[in-house]
C-alpha cells in the first residue's frame, strides 16, 4: 500500500509452506497480492541475501532481485539462528512466523501485516 515494489519467494507454491491455510483466506490472499502488483516467485529458494538484494534459485536459474529490506518466514521449525547471522549483515531486519516459533499460518500473515505496516 506504501507504493513499494514487493516479491514473495516461497519454497512450495503459495499456501502450501508449513501448515494448510483455509482456502478462503488463500484466495483472499492471492487477490490481495495481485491487486498490490507482488511478483510471486514459487518453487523458488533464496541462495544469498546481499547488502542490495537477494539471490533466488528460480526453475534453473539464478536471479538477482534488489530490495532494500528483507523479511523472513522460514520453515514449519524455528530456523532464527540466520536472524543473528543476517542482523549483521542488513541494516533491517524482520523475523516472523515460523522462523519465531512453530504456528500455524494465521500468525504469519498477522505478523507479516504488521511488519509491512512499519515498513
Amino acid at each position: 500500500n506504501q507504493g513499494k515494489k514487493v516479491s514473495l519467494v516461497t519454497l512450495k507454491a503459495l499456501g502450501e509452506n508449513g501448515s494448510p491455510v483455509d482456502r478462503h483466506i488463500l484466495r483472499q490472499m492471492k487477490k490481495r497480492l495481485l491487486k498490490l502488483s507482488v511478483t510471486l516467485f514459487p518453487y523458488s529458494s533464496v541462495h544469498e541475501i546481499r547488502e542490495k538484494g537477494v539471490y533466488i534459485n528460480y526453475g534453473q536459474d539464478l536471479i538477482f532481485l534488489k530490495a532494500d529490506t528483507v523479511v523472513l518466514a522460514v520453515g514449519a521449525k524455528p530456523e532464527n539462528h540466520i536472524v543473528f547471522e543476517l542482523k549483521r549483515v542488513v541494516p533491517e531486519l524482520y523475523a516472523i512466523g515460523d522462523c519465531v516459533t512453530p504456528r500455524d499460518a494465521m500468525y504469519a500473515i498477522c505478523e507479516g501485516a504488521e511488519v509491512g505496516r512499519k515498513i
